[in-house]
């Protein structure tokens, strides 16, 4: 991503968004795009700053398509690895993802709605699928037994609080207003939660 022009990446952005759910799971994704978002972010920045004429629309195209573009392959991505994707990845993929929107997009609430809610629907896949994996290890399972939720590793838990603070800055005491703000409270342990 560092080697190529910015042009470049623009041209070629939606070959390379669908060719990152195909990786391996080794790989990490999230620093590949979080390295595309903040190129395209600064190129935008730049460009406004110059005020050149953009005769073929493309750098506002693509600015207008890049979150959706992103948040598709951010998507894909989920799907393609699912149990295997860890809570920590999960919201770390979404911080990238809010922090392009809130730099590109100011303002944008639907953008950080949609931010929101797939971090609460993956959080929630992801903590499912690890109940069912401890489920699994325990030779014991008493189906009767009352099903303890897994709580965030330390990790995840300081990067969901760094995704939580992003709105701050922009919205202040309006992201308690906020769809699915709330809900990923809710996923902090009680001793984070102010």
């Amino acid at each position: 991503v560092q080697v190529f022009p910015d042009e470049y990446h623009i041209e070629t952005m939606p070959i390379l968004l669908a060719a990152c759910p195909k990786l391996r799971d080794k790989v990490n994704i999230r620093t590949i795009l979080q390295s595309l978002m903040d190129r395209l972010a600064n190129y935008l920045a730049d460009e406004e700053l110059l005020d050149e004429e953009d005769s073929n629309q493309v750098k506002r195209n693509m600015a207008k398509d890049s979150f959706r573009m992103i948040d598709e392959c951010v998507q894909s991505v989920y799907n393609a690895r699912g149990p295997k994707l860890q809570a920590k990845e999960v919201v770390r993929l979404q911080t990238a993802l809010l922090s392009f929107s809130m730099k590109c997009y100011r303002g944008n609430l639907e953008q950080i709605t949609l931010c929101l809610d797939n971090c609460v629907v993956a959080l929630q896949q992801a903590r499912a699928n690890q109940a069912l994996m401890q489920e699994a290890r325990n030779q014991h399972f008493d189906p009767n037994a009352p099903r303890v939720l897994p709580q965030l590793d330390e990790v995840a838990t300081k990067e969901l609080e760094k995704l939580l603070s992003i709105p701050l800055d922009e919205l202040a005491l309006g992201v308690l207003t906020l769809d699915h703000y709330a809900d990923l409270i809710g996923f902090l342990p009680w001793a984070n939660r102010r």
